[in-house]
Protein backbone atom coordinates (compact mmCIF):
# COMPACT_ATOMS: atom_id res chain seq x y z
CA UNK A 1 0.00 0.00 0.00
CA UNK A 2 2.90 1.98 0.69
CA UNK A 3 4.13 1.75 -2.65
CA UNK A 4 1.02 2.10 -4.12
CA UNK A 5 0.71 5.55 -2.61
CA UNK A 6 4.29 6.75 -3.32
CA UNK A 7 3.14 5.62 -7.59
CA UNK A 8 -0.10 8.27 -6.76
CA UNK A 9 1.92 11.17 -5.79
CA UNK A 10 1.60 13.50 -9.01
CA UNK A 11 4.50 14.11 -10.65
CA UNK A 12 4.53 17.95 -13.25
CA UNK A 13 4.86 17.00 -16.94
CA UNK A 14 8.63 18.37 -17.83
CA UNK A 15 8.57 20.53 -20.92
CA UNK A 16 10.33 19.95 -24.01
CA UNK A 17 13.05 22.29 -24.50
CA UNK A 18 12.18 23.81 -28.31
CA UNK A 19 14.09 25.96 -30.65
CA UNK A 20 12.72 30.16 -29.87
CA UNK A 21 11.48 31.40 -33.37
CA UNK A 22 14.54 34.07 -34.60
CA UNK A 23 13.92 37.46 -32.92
CA UNK A 24 12.37 35.71 -29.73
CA UNK A 25 13.88 37.12 -26.73
CA UNK A 26 13.68 34.29 -23.83
CA UNK A 27 13.02 36.30 -20.33
CA UNK A 28 15.57 33.19 -18.72
CA UNK A 29 18.02 35.20 -20.69
CA UNK A 30 17.37 38.82 -19.94
CA UNK A 31 19.80 40.51 -17.07
CA UNK A 32 18.22 40.28 -13.70
CA UNK A 33 15.18 38.41 -14.40
CA UNK A 34 13.90 36.25 -12.28
CA UNK A 35 13.91 31.88 -12.83
CA UNK A 36 13.20 28.75 -11.55
CA UNK A 37 13.74 28.98 -7.89
CA UNK A 38 14.87 32.63 -7.66
CA UNK A 39 11.21 33.61 -8.54
CA UNK A 40 9.35 35.85 -6.27
CA UNK A 41 6.34 33.68 -5.10
CA UNK A 42 2.90 36.02 -4.12
CA UNK A 43 2.40 35.20 0.17
CA UNK A 44 -1.43 36.62 -1.00
CA UNK A 45 -3.43 37.31 -3.98
CA UNK A 46 -3.45 40.82 -2.60
CA UNK A 47 0.23 41.70 -2.89
CA UNK A 48 1.73 43.78 -5.93
CA UNK A 49 3.45 41.82 -8.55
CA UNK A 50 7.54 43.08 -8.06
CA UNK A 51 7.57 44.00 -11.95
CA UNK A 52 4.29 46.50 -11.46
CA UNK A 53 6.11 48.39 -8.53
CA UNK A 54 8.58 50.53 -10.59
CA UNK A 55 5.40 52.02 -12.45
CA UNK A 56 3.64 52.45 -9.05
CA UNK A 57 6.26 54.31 -7.51
CA UNK A 58 7.47 56.68 -10.24
CA UNK A 59 3.42 57.64 -10.15
CA UNK A 60 3.76 58.15 -6.78
CA UNK A 61 7.03 59.81 -7.12
CA UNK A 62 5.52 62.22 -9.57
CA UNK A 63 2.61 63.24 -7.24
CA UNK A 64 5.32 64.00 -4.89
CA UNK A 65 7.23 65.88 -6.80
CA UNK A 66 4.67 68.93 -7.45
CA UNK A 67 6.10 70.74 -4.54
CA UNK A 68 9.56 69.92 -5.71
CA UNK A 69 9.09 71.74 -9.43
CA UNK A 70 6.57 74.81 -7.73
CA UNK A 71 10.48 75.18 -5.71
CA UNK A 72 12.43 75.21 -8.56
CA UNK A 73 10.18 77.55 -10.79
CA UNK A 74 11.34 80.19 -7.64
CA UNK A 75 14.44 79.37 -7.89
CA UNK A 76 14.77 79.55 -11.62
CA UNK A 77 12.79 83.12 -11.54
CA UNK A 78 15.50 83.95 -8.79
CA UNK A 79 18.26 83.17 -11.34
CA UNK A 80 17.00 84.54 -14.37
CA UNK A 81 16.44 88.06 -11.84
CA UNK A 82 19.91 88.17 -11.00
CA UNK A 83 21.24 87.61 -14.55
CA UNK A 84 23.05 90.25 -16.61
CA UNK A 85 21.89 91.29 -19.32
CA UNK A 86 24.29 90.01 -21.84
CA UNK A 87 23.51 85.99 -19.73
CA UNK A 88 19.72 86.94 -20.49
CA UNK A 89 20.75 87.47 -24.86
CA UNK A 90 22.72 84.50 -24.57
CA UNK A 91 20.16 82.48 -22.76
CA UNK A 92 17.38 83.85 -25.10
CA UNK A 93 20.18 82.40 -28.45
CA UNK A 94 20.58 79.58 -26.96
CA UNK A 95 16.89 78.24 -26.41
CA UNK A 96 15.88 79.50 -29.82
CA UNK A 97 19.01 77.70 -31.36
CA UNK A 98 17.34 74.44 -29.23
CA UNK A 99 14.03 75.05 -30.57
CA UNK A 100 15.53 75.01 -34.00
CA UNK A 101 17.55 71.82 -33.66
CA UNK A 102 14.48 69.92 -31.94
CA UNK A 103 12.19 71.48 -35.30
CA UNK A 104 14.29 70.59 -37.91
CA UNK A 105 15.72 67.19 -36.46
CA UNK A 106 16.10 63.62 -37.98
CA UNK A 107 12.96 62.34 -35.49
CA UNK A 108 10.91 65.92 -36.38
CA UNK A 109 7.51 65.17 -38.10
CA UNK A 110 6.58 68.51 -38.81
CA UNK A 111 6.31 69.47 -42.47
CA UNK A 112 8.40 71.89 -44.08
CA UNK A 113 5.41 75.11 -44.03
CA UNK A 114 5.36 74.07 -40.01
CA UNK A 115 9.24 74.63 -40.31
CA UNK A 116 9.24 77.55 -41.88
CA UNK A 117 6.61 78.74 -39.15
CA UNK A 118 8.17 78.19 -36.60
CA UNK A 119 11.63 79.53 -37.65
CA UNK A 120 9.86 83.08 -38.62
CA UNK A 121 8.43 83.18 -35.02
CA UNK A 122 12.02 82.18 -33.72
CA UNK A 123 13.36 84.97 -35.31
CA UNK A 124 10.57 87.33 -34.21
CA UNK A 125 11.58 86.49 -30.67
CA UNK A 126 15.03 87.57 -31.65
CA UNK A 127 13.95 90.75 -32.91
CA UNK A 128 11.69 91.43 -30.03
CA UNK A 129 14.76 90.60 -27.59
CA UNK A 130 17.29 93.29 -29.30
CA UNK A 131 15.04 96.13 -29.20
CA UNK A 132 14.52 95.55 -25.13
CA UNK A 133 18.06 95.45 -25.47
CA UNK A 134 18.38 98.48 -27.77
CA UNK A 135 15.94 100.08 -25.18
CA UNK A 136 17.55 98.86 -22.09
CA UNK A 137 21.01 100.72 -23.36
CA UNK A 138 19.16 104.02 -24.01
CA UNK A 139 17.83 103.89 -20.26
CA UNK A 140 21.08 103.04 -19.05
CA UNK A 141 22.69 106.35 -21.40
CA UNK A 142 19.75 108.63 -20.35
CA UNK A 143 20.29 107.58 -16.22
CA UNK A 144 23.87 108.43 -16.56
CA UNK A 145 23.27 111.62 -18.23
CA UNK A 146 21.01 112.42 -15.30
CA UNK A 147 23.45 111.31 -13.06
CA UNK A 148 25.73 113.89 -14.82
CA UNK A 149 23.37 116.87 -14.41
CA UNK A 150 22.70 116.14 -11.05
CA UNK A 151 26.34 116.69 -10.13
CA UNK A 152 26.38 119.61 -11.90
CA UNK A 153 23.21 120.74 -10.15
CA UNK A 154 25.21 120.25 -7.02
CA UNK A 155 28.55 122.16 -8.02
CA UNK A 156 26.43 124.64 -9.28
CA UNK A 157 23.98 125.24 -6.62
CA UNK A 158 25.56 123.69 -3.80
CA UNK A 159 22.61 121.37 -2.30
CA UNK A 160 23.63 118.05 -2.45
CA UNK A 161 20.89 117.07 0.03
CA UNK A 162 18.04 117.40 -2.56
CA UNK A 163 19.85 115.85 -5.05
CA UNK A 164 20.88 112.73 -3.57
CA UNK A 165 17.45 112.12 -2.76
CA UNK A 166 16.37 111.97 -6.02
CA UNK A 167 17.45 108.48 -7.77
CA UNK A 168 17.05 107.37 -11.06
CA UNK A 169 15.89 104.39 -12.17
CA UNK A 170 15.49 102.60 -15.51
CA UNK A 171 11.06 102.88 -14.91
CA UNK A 172 11.90 106.46 -14.57
CA UNK A 173 14.03 106.37 -17.68
CA UNK A 174 11.99 105.11 -19.84
CA UNK A 175 9.18 107.21 -19.20
CA UNK A 176 8.80 110.49 -22.09
CA UNK A 177 11.32 112.87 -22.67
CA UNK A 178 10.70 115.79 -20.48
CA UNK A 179 8.55 114.17 -17.55
CA UNK A 180 11.06 114.18 -15.14
CA UNK A 181 12.40 117.65 -14.31
CA UNK A 182 15.87 117.82 -13.75
CA UNK A 183 17.49 117.35 -10.84
CA UNK A 184 18.42 121.36 -9.52
CA UNK A 185 17.81 123.30 -6.20
CA UNK A 186 14.47 123.37 -5.63
CA UNK A 187 12.72 126.77 -5.53
CA UNK A 188 11.79 126.81 -1.67
CA UNK A 189 8.19 129.59 -2.18
CA UNK A 190 8.52 131.77 0.97
CA UNK A 191 5.61 130.88 3.59
CA UNK A 192 5.75 134.11 5.38
CA UNK A 193 2.82 136.71 5.05
CA UNK A 194 3.51 140.10 3.63
CA UNK A 195 6.69 142.03 3.85
CA UNK A 196 7.01 145.83 4.46
CA UNK A 197 9.61 148.20 4.81
CA UNK A 198 10.12 150.28 7.41
CA UNK A 199 12.11 153.93 6.96
CA UNK A 200 12.38 157.42 8.82
CA UNK A 201 9.93 159.95 7.79
CA UNK A 202 11.52 163.01 5.51
CA UNK A 203 11.36 165.69 8.40
CA UNK A 204 13.39 163.23 10.78
CA UNK A 205 15.78 161.64 8.58
CA UNK A 206 18.41 163.97 10.25
CA UNK A 207 17.59 162.54 14.00
CA UNK A 208 17.26 158.80 12.82
CA UNK A 209 20.16 158.03 11.01
CA UNK A 210 20.77 154.37 11.63
CA UNK A 211 18.54 150.93 11.45
CA UNK A 212 19.04 150.15 14.91
CA UNK A 213 17.31 153.88 15.58
CA UNK A 214 14.39 152.75 13.51
CA UNK A 215 14.48 149.58 14.85
CA UNK A 216 14.20 150.90 18.20
CA UNK A 217 11.35 153.60 17.60
CA UNK A 218 9.38 150.88 16.11
CA UNK A 219 9.51 147.92 18.77
CA UNK A 220 8.83 151.25 21.29
CA UNK A 221 5.66 152.07 19.78
CA UNK A 222 3.93 148.92 19.55
CA UNK A 223 3.63 145.38 21.92
CA UNK A 224 3.13 142.20 18.80
CA UNK A 225 1.59 140.19 22.30
CA UNK A 226 -0.87 143.49 22.92
CA UNK A 227 -1.90 143.65 19.25
CA UNK A 228 -1.70 140.04 18.76
CA UNK A 229 0.10 139.64 15.63
CA UNK A 230 2.88 137.87 14.34
CA UNK A 231 6.26 138.83 13.15
CA UNK A 232 8.11 136.09 11.41
CA UNK A 233 11.53 138.20 10.51
CA UNK A 234 12.73 141.86 11.33
CA UNK A 235 16.09 143.00 9.85
CA UNK A 236 18.10 146.03 8.64
CA UNK A 237 18.31 147.50 5.22
CA UNK A 238 19.72 150.06 3.97
CA UNK A 239 21.29 153.03 5.92
CA UNK A 240 18.08 153.49 8.11
CA UNK A 241 15.87 151.19 7.17
CA UNK A 242 13.99 148.42 8.78
CA UNK A 243 11.87 145.30 7.01
CA UNK A 244 9.52 143.13 8.88
CA UNK A 245 7.59 140.42 7.76
CA UNK A 246 4.35 138.76 9.34
CA UNK A 247 2.23 135.52 8.74
CA UNK A 248 -1.01 137.15 7.51
CA UNK A 249 -2.06 140.50 5.76
CA UNK A 250 -4.59 141.09 9.04
CA UNK A 251 -0.86 141.46 10.71
CA UNK A 252 0.62 143.61 8.59
CA UNK A 253 -2.34 146.11 8.70
CA UNK A 254 -2.20 146.33 12.66
CA UNK A 255 1.48 146.80 12.07
CA UNK A 256 0.98 149.99 9.64
CA UNK A 257 -1.80 151.50 11.38
CA UNK A 258 0.58 151.41 14.77
CA UNK A 259 3.53 152.76 13.22
CA UNK A 260 4.14 156.22 14.66
CA UNK A 261 4.22 159.55 12.50
CA UNK A 262 7.99 159.73 13.05
CA UNK A 263 8.50 156.53 10.48
CA UNK A 264 7.09 155.85 7.21
CA UNK A 265 5.74 152.44 5.57
CA UNK A 266 6.61 151.12 2.02
CA UNK A 267 5.61 147.79 0.45
CA UNK A 268 8.57 146.47 -1.32
CA UNK A 269 8.16 145.85 -4.92
CA UNK A 270 8.25 142.42 -5.67
CA UNK A 271 11.34 140.42 -8.19
CA UNK A 272 10.58 139.19 -10.81
CA UNK A 273 12.24 135.03 -11.08
CA UNK A 274 15.62 135.05 -13.13
CA UNK A 275 16.36 131.73 -15.01
CA UNK A 276 19.60 131.17 -16.29
CA UNK A 277 20.90 129.73 -19.66
CA UNK A 278 23.98 128.39 -18.87
CA UNK A 279 27.41 128.15 -21.18
CA UNK A 280 26.42 129.57 -24.02
CA UNK A 281 29.39 129.48 -26.59
CA UNK A 282 31.10 132.79 -27.14
CA UNK A 283 28.69 136.30 -26.39
CA UNK A 284 25.35 135.94 -27.86
CA UNK A 285 23.16 138.64 -28.70
CA UNK A 286 20.36 139.33 -26.69
CA UNK A 287 17.72 139.17 -30.03
CA UNK A 288 19.03 135.73 -30.63
CA UNK A 289 18.82 134.53 -27.50
CA UNK A 290 15.07 135.42 -27.33
CA UNK A 291 14.40 134.81 -30.54
CA UNK A 292 15.43 130.88 -30.05
CA UNK A 293 13.67 130.43 -26.83
CA UNK A 294 10.37 131.67 -28.27
CA UNK A 295 10.98 129.99 -31.95
CA UNK A 296 12.41 126.77 -31.27
CA UNK A 297 10.94 125.60 -27.88
CA UNK A 298 7.57 127.99 -26.88
CA UNK A 299 6.41 127.10 -30.40
CA UNK A 300 7.34 123.69 -30.31
CA UNK A 301 6.26 122.72 -26.97
CA UNK A 302 3.86 125.48 -25.98
CA UNK A 303 1.91 126.74 -29.05
CA UNK A 304 -0.26 128.90 -26.21
CA UNK A 305 2.62 131.06 -25.74
CA UNK A 306 1.88 133.80 -28.79
CA UNK A 307 5.42 136.20 -29.43
CA UNK A 308 3.52 139.35 -27.80
CA UNK A 309 3.24 137.67 -25.09
CA UNK A 310 6.13 136.11 -24.43
CA UNK A 311 7.70 139.43 -25.47
CA UNK A 312 6.03 140.72 -22.79
CA UNK A 313 6.75 138.07 -19.94
CA UNK A 314 10.62 138.10 -20.48
CA UNK A 315 13.49 140.04 -21.36
CA UNK A 316 17.13 139.78 -20.87
CA UNK A 317 18.39 141.04 -17.12
CA UNK A 318 22.47 140.36 -17.96
CA UNK A 319 25.49 138.20 -18.99
CA UNK A 320 28.14 136.76 -17.19
CA UNK A 321 30.89 135.91 -18.91
CA UNK A 322 33.55 133.68 -18.02
CA UNK A 323 37.38 135.09 -18.17
CA UNK A 324 39.03 131.46 -18.89
CA UNK A 325 36.92 130.20 -21.43
CA UNK A 326 34.62 131.23 -24.19
CA UNK A 327 31.39 130.68 -22.67
CA UNK A 328 28.36 133.18 -21.28
CA UNK A 329 25.44 132.43 -19.09
CA UNK A 330 22.32 134.30 -20.14
CA UNK A 331 20.01 135.47 -17.33
CA UNK A 332 16.53 136.05 -18.30
CA UNK A 333 14.01 138.12 -15.82
CA UNK A 334 10.57 136.79 -16.65
CA UNK A 335 7.00 136.07 -15.09
CA UNK A 336 6.32 133.07 -12.77
CA UNK A 337 4.53 131.51 -15.15
CA UNK A 338 7.32 131.61 -18.12
CA UNK A 339 9.39 130.68 -15.23
CA UNK A 340 7.87 127.45 -14.78
CA UNK A 341 7.24 126.59 -18.56
CA UNK A 342 11.04 127.34 -19.08
CA UNK A 343 12.68 125.28 -15.85
CA UNK A 344 10.10 122.29 -16.99
CA UNK A 345 11.64 121.99 -20.24
CA UNK A 346 14.94 121.45 -18.40
CA UNK A 347 17.13 122.11 -21.87
CA UNK A 348 16.36 124.69 -24.34
CA UNK A 349 17.35 124.71 -28.21
CA UNK A 350 18.80 128.09 -29.13
CA UNK A 351 20.88 128.12 -32.81
CA UNK A 352 22.61 125.48 -32.77
CA UNK A 353 22.91 124.72 -28.81
CA UNK A 354 21.37 122.56 -26.46
CA UNK A 355 21.91 124.96 -23.25
CA UNK A 356 20.78 123.67 -19.72
CA UNK A 357 18.04 126.52 -18.28
CA UNK A 358 17.97 126.51 -14.07
CA UNK A 359 16.74 129.16 -11.90
CA UNK A 360 19.10 131.91 -10.81
CA UNK A 361 19.64 132.75 -7.56
CA UNK A 362 21.53 136.36 -7.26
CA UNK A 363 23.41 136.49 -3.58
CA UNK A 364 25.94 139.33 -4.18
CA UNK A 365 29.06 139.52 -1.33
CA UNK A 366 30.52 142.28 -0.69
CA UNK A 367 34.74 142.53 -1.55
CA UNK A 368 35.51 145.11 0.53
CA UNK A 369 33.48 144.32 4.09
CA UNK A 370 32.77 140.58 2.99
CA UNK A 371 28.85 140.99 3.58
CA UNK A 372 25.80 139.94 1.50
CA UNK A 373 23.35 142.72 -0.38
CA UNK A 374 25.28 144.92 -1.69
CA UNK A 375 28.29 145.26 -4.57
CA UNK A 376 31.86 146.29 -3.42
CA UNK A 377 30.68 149.90 -5.03
CA UNK A 378 28.35 150.34 -2.93
CA UNK A 379 29.92 149.63 0.34
CA UNK A 380 29.67 152.14 3.22
CA UNK A 381 32.02 150.88 5.13
CA UNK A 382 35.32 153.16 5.86
CA UNK A 383 37.38 149.84 6.63
CA UNK A 384 38.91 146.45 4.42
CA UNK A 385 37.93 143.17 5.58
CA UNK A 386 40.26 140.71 4.39
CA UNK A 387 38.37 137.78 2.69
CA UNK A 388 40.71 134.82 3.79
CA UNK A 389 41.40 135.63 7.71
CA UNK A 390 38.58 137.85 8.15
CA UNK A 391 40.86 140.35 10.18
CA UNK A 392 40.29 144.12 8.88
CA UNK A 393 43.02 146.43 7.64
CA UNK A 394 44.36 144.56 4.51
CA UNK A 395 42.50 142.93 1.44
CA UNK A 396 43.27 139.35 0.42
CA UNK A 397 45.90 139.74 -1.61
CA UNK A 398 48.16 140.68 1.20
CA UNK A 399 47.11 138.39 4.05
CA UNK A 400 49.92 136.24 5.59
CA UNK A 401 47.59 134.66 7.71
CA UNK A 402 48.20 129.94 7.13
CA UNK A 403 44.87 129.52 8.14
CA UNK A 404 41.70 130.91 6.08
CA UNK A 405 38.53 131.47 7.74
CA UNK A 406 35.03 132.73 6.68
CA UNK A 407 35.09 136.57 7.05
CA UNK A 408 31.26 136.93 7.70
CA UNK A 409 30.75 134.51 10.04
CA UNK A 410 34.02 135.33 12.05
CA UNK A 411 31.91 139.00 12.12
CA UNK A 412 29.20 137.42 13.84
CA UNK A 413 31.15 135.24 16.14
CA UNK A 414 30.19 132.37 14.65
CA UNK A 415 32.32 128.73 15.80
CA UNK A 416 32.27 127.33 12.68
CA UNK A 417 33.98 130.47 10.68
CA UNK A 418 37.17 128.50 10.16
CA UNK A 419 35.45 125.53 8.96
CA UNK A 420 34.37 126.87 5.20
CA UNK A 421 35.94 130.22 3.40
CA UNK A 422 34.05 133.59 3.15
CA UNK A 423 31.10 133.02 0.22
CA UNK A 424 31.05 129.30 0.42
CA UNK A 425 28.29 127.61 -0.54
CA UNK A 426 28.18 125.91 2.77
CA UNK A 427 28.00 129.06 4.45
CA UNK A 428 25.55 129.81 6.58
CA UNK A 429 25.07 133.46 5.98
CA UNK A 430 24.82 133.12 2.41
CA UNK A 431 22.03 130.50 3.17
CA UNK A 432 20.48 132.90 4.95
CA UNK A 433 21.26 135.55 1.95
CA UNK A 434 19.51 132.87 -0.75
CA UNK A 435 16.96 132.48 1.63
CA UNK A 436 16.31 136.43 1.81
CA UNK A 437 16.27 136.53 -2.16
CA UNK A 438 13.80 133.96 -2.24
CA UNK A 439 11.49 135.84 -0.39
CA UNK A 440 10.88 138.74 -2.01
CA UNK A 441 10.94 136.74 -5.65
CA UNK A 442 7.87 136.39 -6.83
CA UNK A 443 7.45 132.73 -7.75
CA UNK A 444 3.59 132.63 -8.07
Amino acid sequence: MADKDEASVFTPRQSLCRTPPSGVTILEDLPGSATGASKCQRESPGELIPAMRPRRDSEQREDEGDGDTAAGDESAERILRRASKEELMNRTHEAVKSIFSVVTGPGSKLNKSDTNSIATCGHDILAIVAALNLRLAEAELAAASAKLEAARAVRATGDGGAVASQTRTYASALKLAGSDKRATKEIRKPEAGPVMAIYPAAEQEDSIKTAEDTKRILKSAMDPTVMQVQVTKIRKVGRAGVVVQTTSEESAEKIKRAVPPTLRVTVPRSRKPLVALRNMLGNPQNDEVLNGVFEQNLRVKHPTWTADRFKAACRVAFKKSRRDRNITTVVLECTSELRDVLVALDRLFIGWESVVVCDYIDVTCCHNCQQYGHPAAHCRSKETVCGKCGDAGHKAADCKAAASRCATCHRFGRRDAEQHSTASRDCPARRYAEERFLSVTNYG
